[in-house]
């Protein structure tokens, strides 16, 4: 999914609105993932 972004945005000639908008989900989703790789395990697969 990252890769589809980041290829999408590599692409584009312009920015755009949706362009934008693509690039602050994708650094979203990249400050997400990083925090999930750092988290507990219980945090992680959700249980107790």
């Amino acid at each position: 999914m990252l890769d589809t972004a980041e290829f999408v945005l590599k692409h584009c000639p312009r920015q755009t609105t949706a362009t934008i908008d693509l690039g602050v989900k994708l650094e979203m989703l990249r400050y997400t993932s990083s925090a999930l790789d750092k988290a507990p395990e219980f945090i992680k697969d959700g249980s107790s």
